[in-house]
């Protein structure tokens, strides 16, 4: 027998014998690193002596070096099976090296490595092995979510579902000793699952209402963790997964593919891993300017600790461009420190528009300025004009935009109209007067900070409110509420009717009659939504002594306003939040969900699941019946 013919049947032998083992290794390899995962919280999260850290410290060497040998193995699989490819293969690649480093410094450097920090818990070492678990895990669990074929003809039930199954991890996070204070300020004891399941939903459905004090009650271990749930929540889960899923893959299914398009409005299914990388390139640039901006504005002798300065920053441009917001003050940007700190303020407005326009108009004007800039030069060195390749800004665009500023303009203005002899009687300038009118009315738009008194607020204020928080941000973006192109299509479809012409035109284009029925749909399930919400809420403070005013009519009011910043996932709150009933605080937890994953794809995700939802268009129609409307 010829060597060739030998070689190619041991090639097919190893390719049988890939794709049985393969299955098996992976997983082995996801589950080890799972355990290791609960294992490395339990050690963060539970506060130990340093005999049970070297213990930990044991557990860890033998964990990693089990995915060294499991990385090795496949690495070398994919090389003698001639499958190897840098593109696609270099994320496994980094694993195997970053678990090879630690391996080699635990064996030859154990001093060094072996080093406890008392005062500080944590080391180089085990920031170091808490970042190979950690990716480790993310790479498995991600691989699978990427390859979910049960359900992912549905990615509204799937982005629904992904947000569910975190809220729950983030409440369990958030009970661990280490993330709370030792007796909390506000009850006496530690936080019940009741209020960790409500913050972590605050946190993963941005929304930014507390039921305990973000400042006081949790940590600085806690803090980051509300942190990162708002991060996650705000770009959303399946981004996340399906980024490091496609990143360490390099590549994924057709069909995942398809369902990452639907989820992320991507243009072309072929840029779906550019979109992916741009969102979270966008995301991390305008979160670290944000922050440089914010704490270059923090005054040294109001903060003098450079962690807490470095922290605030962070932290608070996280969740201002997520639309969260949470803040490290107890009084959110009403605490004296930051009070009248109007260069932050800003700061905090800008992030929030930015979070809250949409990454496809973030996207849509920088390839219009890209496009300006091109032709600028393509004149300058060839005399000729840049042809450009697509419409430059699409009409969704000019609708967010026009709309938002429509929004801001007139929130600004009426703010500072009705709050004149108000909130902004303070010791503000006149400067200080417009900074707080505009963040008066950005803050309403799904982002929740504060820096005046909410309880002084005037009545028509109120109300403006109660519209802002309605209407929330725009869609593709960090924030909730029906969004501005839902209440741009109805407002503009109430004028068309008006004037008596059957389609909506705008522009010299026509709103398709499908956006014009998922407007309506959406306005009218948010109304219900809250409703509901208002009614069992009333229903479960019916005798809650502790939010009832003299007149009944005004603690409706405020839980009126409470049940639309839950639903808009804004998080303002006029002070009876944390004084809620165990019932009424699981209704707003249910609120913010709905409101952050949308009452309409939530619904249509659970009818295509019963199957009761057509796949197909029907081939007839029935005869039409006039309905008398008015």
């Amino acid at each position: 027998m010829e060597w060739g013919t030998l070689i190619e049947r041991a090639k097919r032998v190893l390719r049988q014998f890939r794709r049985i083992i393969t299955p098996l290794v992976d997983a082995t390899l996801f589950w080890i690193s799972f355990i290791a995962l609960l294992l490395m919280l339990y050690d963060i999260g539970f506060r130990k002596t340093v005999l049970t850290d070297a213990n930990f410290y044991t557990a860890y060497i033998v964990f990693v070096s089990i995915f060294f040998v499991a990385f090795l193995f496949r690495n070398l699989l994919t090389f003698v099976s001639q499958t190897f490819s840098l593109k696609n293969d270099w994320g496994q690649l980094s694993l195997l090296l970053l678990s090879l480093f630690f391996l080699l410094g635990a064996l030859f450097l154990p001093a060094w490595f072996m080093t406890y920090n008392i005062t500080s818990g944590t080391t180089f070492t085990h920031l170091f092995v808490y970042l190979i678990i950690t990716f480790v895990f993310i790479e498995e669990f991600s691989n699978r979510t990427a390859n979910i074929h049960v359900v992912a003809s549905d990615p509204a039930l799937i982005f629904s579902l992904s947000f569910a199954i975190i809220i729950f991890i983030g409440a369990l996070l958030l009970m661990l000793p280490t993330a709370t204070a030792e007796i909390m300020s506000t009850t006496g004891q530690r936080i019940s699952f009741v209020d960790a399941l409500f913050t972590s939903t605050s946190a993963v459905c941005v929304t930014g209402l507390t039921v305990v004090d973000t400042a006081k009650d949790y940590t600085r271990f806690g803090q980051i963790i509300i942190m990162m749930l708002i991060q996650v929540g705000g770009l959303g889960v399946m981004t996340f997964t399906n980024f490091f899923a496609l990143f360490f893959k390099g590549s994924g299914s057709f069909q995942n593919q398809l369902m990452v398009k639907d989820m992320i409005n991507a243009e072309q299914i072929g840029n779906v891993f550019k979109t992916l990388i741009k969102i979270i390139v966008v995301t991390i640039t305008i979160e670290l300017i944000g922050a440089i901006f914010i704490f270059s504005s923090i005054e040294k002798n109001l903060m003098p600790s450079l962690t807490d300065r470095f922290f605030f920053a962070v932290f608070h441009s996280v969740s201002a461009f997520c639309n969260a917001g949470f803040s490290t003050y107890s009084g959110n940007l009403y605490d004296a420190p930051i009070r009248y700190n109007y260069s932050v303020h800003l700061a905090v407005a800008m992030l929030i528009v930015l979070g809250g326009i949409g990454f496809s108009i973030l996207f849509d004007y920088y390839t219009y300025i890209k496009n300006i800039a091109k032709d600028k030069i393509f004149r300058i060195l060839k005399s000729e004009r840049y042809h450009y390749t697509r419409p430059a800004v699409s009409l969704n665009t000019k609708i967010v935009v026009y709309t938002t500023l429509i929004l801001l303009l007139s929130g600004t203005v009426l703010y500072a109209i009705f709050e004149y002899n108000h909130t902004l009687v303070e010791h503000h300038t006149w400067w200080g007067k417009l900074v707080t009118s505009f963040l008066g009315s950005v803050t309403p738009r799904t982002a929740g900070f504060n820096t005046v008194n909410m309880a002084m607020l005037s009545s028509p204020t109120i109300l403006i409110y109660l519209l802002l928080m309605w209407i929330g941000a725009s869609p593709g973006s960090t924030g909730g509420g029906i969004k501005t192109t839902t209440f741009a299509i109805g407002t503009l479809n109430f004028l068309s009717v008006a004037r008596n012409k059957p389609q909506i035109e705008l522009g010299w284009k026509e709103i398709p009659g499908e956006a014009v029925r998922r407007s309506f749909a959406i306005i009218v399930l948010s109304l219900i939504t809250i409703g509901l919400s208002v009614f069992f809420v009333s229903f479960f403070e019916e005798d809650n002594q502790s939010i009832l005013t003299v007149n009944n009519n005004e603690n409706l009011v405020n839980i009126a306003f409470e049940c639309f910043s839950a639903f808009g996932t804004v998080g303002l709150s006029l002070g009876i939040t944390a004084k809620l009933t165990a019932a009424s605080k699981l209704i707003l937890t249910a609120t913010m969900f709905i409101g952050r994953v949308g009452m309409l794809s939530l619904l249509m995700g659970i009818m295509n699941l019963l199957s009761l939802s057509k796949q197909k268009t029907d081939l007839y129609r029935y005869p039409k019946e006039e309905i008398f409307i008015s």
